[in-house]
């Protein structure tokens, strides 16, 4: 293709570089342009994004460690499994904070498959078959006893009906009074009531004193303090007056 002819007769090249409306001339201007905006954003998002992975594959190998010195018995890989499930389920219902997850399977049964209370509560989490019906149920699953002994399963169980109890309360104390003696309990410990069960006071206040301790243990391993979320109050509530 013949090159345009200036005023002066001679050829010249049209670079496509020169053009006025060339993005690298105008990303080199003074005046930010959509085209370089856009660019910047993508790259901010990627840094974002792989910064994200970082971290959870930090938080992860974290978990991990912590689920391993509740339960010494647990090898690597089972450790590294749940870790893994309460993680994904954690971000499946982002209304649970991973290390609230955490300290309830602590205190629960110390990350132990094959637990089941005196009260006959199973599995991780320590489900009630009658509360793992409905909610299997809920969950559109057809329930049996033998899943609340598999991982993923009760797992998932727990964190659901985590999830609807911060939907109902907000507070992460009374989502645990319900969650280990039902809503009779709970309405008790909101009311201060005497009859609150001593079972489920204590429960609540050593989850509780669990979570803040696996906070502060993350804070100084990230060499930072980030407190925890929970359901987006923010932080973990003062351990120093528990039930106020």
């Amino acid at each position: 293709m013949r090159s345009p002819v200036g005023r002066g007769g001679g050829a010249r090249t049209l670079d496509w570089r020169h053009r006025r409306d060339s993005p690298i001339r105008r990303a080199s201007g003074s005046q930010r342009t959509p085209w370089l905006e856009a660019a910047e954003r993508r790259v901010t998002a990627l840094g974002r994004r792989v910064a994200q992975l970082k971290h959870r594959e930090r938080l992860a190998e974290w978990i991990q460690q912590e689920i391993q010195r509740a339960n010494p018995g647990l090898d690597v890989v089972e450790a590294r499994e749940y870790g893994r499930l309460l993680l994904e389920i954690t971000e499946k219902f982002n209304s649970i904070d991973p290390l609230f997850l955490l300290a309830i399977g602590i205190v629960e049964s110390r990350f132990t498959t094959g637990a089941t209370s005196h009260a006959d509560a199973k599995g991780l989490y320590q489900i009630w078959p009658a509360t793992g019906r409905w909610l299997a149920d809920e969950l559109g699953w057809e329930f049996s006893e033998a899943m609340l002994h598999e991982p993923a399963k009760n797992t998932e169980l727990a964190a659901y009906y985590l999830d609807k109890l911060f939907v109902t309360y907000g507070d992460p104390r009374l989502v645990l009074a319900e969650y280990n003696g039902g809503p009779r309990n709970a309405r008790r410990f909101k009311s201060g009531s005497d009859r609150l069960a001593a079972e489920t006071r204590d429960y609540v206040f050593k989850v509780m004193a669990v979570l803040d301790g696996l906070n502060r243990k993350l804070a100084s391993a990230a060499g930072r303090h980030e407190p925890v979320r929970i359901a987006a109050l923010g932080t973990v509530p003062s351990l120093r007056a528990p039930y106020e």
